[in-house]
This record gives structure tokens, sequence and C-alpha cells, in this order.
């Protein structure tokens, strides 16, 4: 029950912040704007970094947010984000960051932008905020769309076993590079280091 109470809450805030666009957008609305203005001031560079949650938390919705401190620092978090770059970054269902930051290198075809991504698959989750604000802001640069719901449910499950959200994304970003590539039985494969780190490996079955 817990969880299912959780993603409510998530399910709750995604809908809010796409109801603020929609407002801010089409009706010109100077309430969904000021709101919008406000979450930015949830953007930082850690977890657990101090934020204005005087100016935060009149922005969001009842239901949003939960008794999980930590969850809700997530929360906060993609809504800062989401206030940032949500003209820019359009909801778009189904894009997880992985795959919005391969449509990104398929635009300036940069070979940084890979470094970029395997320091955000590598980093823990008190520095990951970092990352994705360099992540997002790229993006906007750009007009890339992401489903900002299906980020939320991802980095609210970075540090889980097995790492299967930074799996994801590797498969996401790479996937376009196996379809595309001449022997159909070329893989990327996913590795994880004694340390822990993620790395890639080509892999001919």
């Amino acid at each position: 029950m817990e969880n299912n109470h959780e993603a409510i809450a998530n399910e709750i805030l995604i809908n809010h912040l796409k109801k603020l666009h929609d407002d801010h957008d089409k009706k010109y609305d100077h309430t969904a704007r000021g709101k919008l203005a406000n979450l930015r001031y949830a953007m930082r560079d850690r977890l657990h970094g101090d934020y204005p949650v005087g100016r935060v938390f009149p922005a969001l919705i009842s239901g949003g947010l939960t008794d999980s401190r930590e969850q809700n620092e997530w929360r906060t978090l993609i809504a800062g984000l989401f206030g940032y770059a949500h003209d820019e970054v359009l909801y778009t269902k189904g894009i997880s960051l992985g795959m919005a930051l391969r449509n990104m290198y398929e635009i300036r075809q940069n070979d940084s932008l890979e470094k970029r991504f395997m320091a955000l698959l590598n980093c823990d989750a008190e520095h990951l905020p970092g990352h994705l604000r360099q992540s997002v802001s790229l993006l906007k640069t750009e007009n890339v769309g992401l489903d900002w719901g299906l980020l939320l449910t991802h980095v609210l499950n970075w540090s889980a076993p097995g790492k299967l959200t930074q799996k994801r994304w590797v498969e996401d970003y790479y996937k376009p590079i196996r379809e595309n590539n001449d022997e159909p039985n070329q893989e990327v494969k996913t590795e994880i280091a004694p340390d822990g780190s993620i790395f890639t490996e080509g892999d001919t079955q």
C-alpha cells in the first residue's frame, strides 16, 4: 500500500506540473507563471542541498508529496527542473533521459556528450541533481522532449539494487546504434565494475 501511495503522489505531482505548463502557455495564466518561476528555486546540485521551501512548497499541490522526506527531495528537484525547462523540454511520453540524450547526440554529433552521459550514470544519488541539471540544460538548448513522469520514477530508484535505472538509460541511449548497425547481433552490454561503476562494452555474439 505504501508503494501505491507513493506512486499516486508521483502521478498527482506530474499532472499538476503539466497543468501549470498548459495554463501558462495556452491561457497565459499569471498564477501558473508565478508558480513555475518559484519551482525553479528547487533546482540544486546536491539532493539534500538547501533551497527556499517558502517559495517552492506553495507552488506544489496537495497530494503531490508524502510522508517520505527522501522521496519528497526527488519530487521537489524534478519540479524545479520542470519549472526551469518546461517550455523547451516538452513532456513527451515514453522518452527516458537516456533516449532524450541520445536524441541530443543525433542533433549535435559531439563525442563529449557521451562522456557526460557516462559521468551521469556513475554519480551517486547525492550528486545526481547537478548532473540532471546539466543534462536538462542541454536538452533545453535543442528543444528535446522528455517524459518527466518517467524521469521522476527513474531517479526515485537510482540507488536500487542492480542499478536498473542506469541500465535502462544505457539501453535507451545505445538502442539506435543497435538498430542501425550493419551487424544485427552487435550489442552494447552494460557492465558493473567491482567498485559499482557502470561501463559499456560491445559484445558480438
